[in-house]
């Protein structure tokens, strides 16, 4: 201590008067030494019990994360055959209106909309930019149509008719296909941002993510059965089934769309009222246009026609005709039985 004391007193020499401050100092520096000496003294044990705490916690903590996955595992296990709620009876009736009241709360609704707006005002210049290039998809959509039919005479010329060309076509069917799921996309994007995780902004912003893709398929179908299109040109699709396609396809997806939505939102709000009563009810909707769709769809002279056969004598239709509007019908039943989830 008195040779830390001496060396410390000496690099300060320099700035030292001649009162006697230095000898002051250097008695004044010992004893401040030596309570430091005494300090960490007493800090060793307690940084010593602060390590075998955290070592027990630690293990605790492992513990308990072993603990969760198997929990999960058995969760996993078992889930399925365990009903989430239960079966609708009169109970559920009641509810009913309070379900479908907490789905359109006007409040709600009101507070999304001040997100967003305050969300695009803070940065109007990447919204603004993210609105332009929905705007360029939306032209190219429009141009789409003119560009596939220029490729149809191609695909009649034998010399001239390659993979190239269904890939251009595929290529435009996609862009075609592109502006709504991209809006939905944006629209959830924003929401997702001005929101807090938990809030109902964030809940809607999540659900219009979730439906983007499952969008763009029911466009890309829908573009692909158009007269001249990549279904018609280009894979040779009867005319009986690119006109079944057209006429199911947009009154199933306003159904099936709009249901999908609703149980998304309530699944991923995971509250007991919009599960119990939203969700289910969505998904029996669902369901029931579902197998509807797919009973029609997979009639004689609908979407299974095969060129030159008028009966269509096919056990895989009739297999399938049966099976899915059926498989549709079980899982609305469950799900008025209580297996929501």
């Amino acid at each position: 201590i008195p040779a830390a004391a001496a060396a410390m007193l000496e690099s300060s020499q320099a700035e030292a008067d001649d009162d006697g401050t230095i000898a002051r100092a250097g008695v004044a520096l010992e004893s401040l030494l030596r309570e430091r000496v005494e300090l960490l003294t007493l800090l060793e044990p307690i940084l010593q019990r602060r390590i075998k705490t955290l070592d027990r916690s630690e293990a605790s903590l492992q513990e308990q994360i072993e603990s969760t996955q198997a929990l999960r595992q058995l969760l996993d296990r078992y889930l399925l055959w365990t009903p989430s709620h239960a079966p609708i009876d009169s109970s559920w009736f009641e509810r009913v209106p309070e379900g479908l009241a907490d789905l359109v709360k006007p409040a709600r609704w009101t507070t999304t909309f001040e997100l967003a707006r305050d969300e695009i005002l803070a940065r109007p210049f990447l919204w603004s930019g993210a609105l332009l290039l929905l705007l360029v998809s939306i032209d190219l959509r429009r141009r789409a149509p003119a560009q596939i039919l220029e490729h149809v005479e191609i695909t009649r010329q034998i010399g001239a008719d390659h993979i190239g060309v269904t890939l251009d076509v595929f290529l435009w069917t996609l862009i075609a296909a592109l502006p709504g799921p991209a809006a939905l996309a944006l629209l959830g994007n924003l929401l997702q941002t001005a929101g807090t995780p938990g809030r109902y902004s964030d809940s809607l912003g999540r659900t219009c993510l979730a439906l983007v893709m499952p969008l763009f398929a029911v466009q890309l179908l829908r573009w692909t059965a158009i007269e001249q299109g990549l279904g018609h040109a280009h894979f040779r699709w009867m005319r009986a089934r690119r006109v079944a396609l057209r006429r199911a396809l947009p009154r199933a997806a306003a159904i099936v769309m709009p249901m999908a939505f609703i149980s998304a939102l309530a699944f991923i709000r995971n509250l007991d009222l919009p599960n119990d009563i939203q969700a289910r009810t969505a998904i029996v909707v669902a369901c029931g246009a579902l197998a509807w769709t797919s009973w029609r769809l997979l009639d004689v002279g609908q979407i299974w026609v095969t060129r030159g056969v008028e009966t269509e004598p096919s056990t895989r239709r009739r297999l399938l005709r049966l099976t899915l509007p059926v498989a549709f019908f079980v899982v609305a039943v469950l799900a008025l039985a209580g297996y929501v989830y």
